[in-house]
């Protein structure tokens, strides 16, 4: 994550899981970005699918958040006991993501 604060990051994240909507998974994530707010993928992933994401998240002008920890640690941070490898944000219910896309 690029000048991104890690606690800011962890809060408005919780915030998103908790009261908003949101898609895990690679898959899921990709499905359809049509109303995505912003998609998180963990930096872990194969140059070739971090490639994919972004040129599919540009062509539908969704701003995306590369995080720097592993894929372990974000599913950690979304209060998930498994790995997530991206999530897409869908609604944020009452997090302020407008930090986070203007770093």
């Amino acid at each position: 994550m690029t000048n991104i604060d890690e606690k800011m990051f962890r809060k408005t994240m919780k915030a998103i899981v908790k009261n908003g909507k949101y898609e895990i998974g690679l898959k899921e994530s990709m499905k359809s970005l049509k109303n995505v707010k912003l998609l998180v993928y963990s930096d872990n992933l194969s140059e070739l699918t971090i490639s994919k994401i972004e040129k599919s998240c540009k062509k539908s002008s969704v701003p995306t958040i590369a995080y720097s920890g592993s894929s372990m640690t974000l599913g950690h941070i979304c209060g998930k006991p498994f790995k997530v490898s991206s999530i897409s944000v869908k609604s944020t219910g009452d997090a302020n993501i407008s930090a986070l896309i203007n770093c």
